[in-house]
């Protein structure tokens, strides 16, 4: 018992001493470092990430204690970051539209001619003949993303496709909008293959 008691406060002491004797030398390293860089652009840019960790821990700080006097604030401001995230991460892509809309043509596809919704037909024929010409366009605002076409294709190099002074105009742009994208959700083209097989 009294050996293993001997061995512990050895052991104990051992770390202590090996822990100084660490700090010593990264102290002294430390000190060497400074010297070298003393004036250097180094020490201006140990400076800078400095300053910029105080910063950032002064604000979580402040968070935090904003977080305890406020908490209904701090649970809307954190809902609404969560929300936004969420959005953003879920916000769909040119491929995801293109998928979709091949996944509705394919529904299409398997309903009789005469059991097909006349504008659900309509609105996947100006799509598919969009894609042909090749003047669908895809815009990624963050949280949600549109559809819309575009006069010319990109591969088009006539004059007017490329002058600055031709081009479309801001207050065209809403009926150029052709789908609407948000939550993993084009919006329009899931109205329109609302009752796709029903024709009446």
């Amino acid at each position: 018992m009294f050996s293993l008691r001997t061995k512990t406060t050895n052991l104990v002491n051992f770390i202590k001493e090996s822990t100084q004797l660490v700090n010593q030398k990264y102290s002294n390293i430390l000190v060497k470092f400074n010297k070298k860089v003393e004036g250097t652009v180094v020490e201006n840019w140990v400076k800078y990430w400095k300053t910029v960790c105080k910063d950032y821990k002064d604000v979580a700080v402040d968070l935090k204690n904003d977080m305890k006097t406020k908490p209904a604030k701090s649970v809307l401001v954190l809902s609404g970051l969560g929300f936004t995230t969420f959005c953003a991460y879920h916000n769909p892509d040119e491929n995801h539209f293109k998928n979709t809309f091949i996944k509705a043509s394919n529904d299409v596809i398997l309903i009789h001619p005469r059991m097909q919704r006349q504008e659900t037909i309509e609105h996947l024929t100006f799509i598919e003949k969009a894609y042909n010409r090749n003047i669908l366009r895809h815009l990624n605002l963050g949280l949600f993303s549109f559809i819309w076409i575009d006069n010319f294709s990109k591969d088009c190099h006539l004059f007017e496709a490329h002058c600055p002074y031709l081009q479309l105009e801001y207050s065209t742009f809403p009926g150029r909008i052709i789908d609407f994208g948000f939550l993993n959700t084009w919006w329009v083209l899931a109205k329109k293959m609302t009752d796709y097989d029903i024709n009446y």
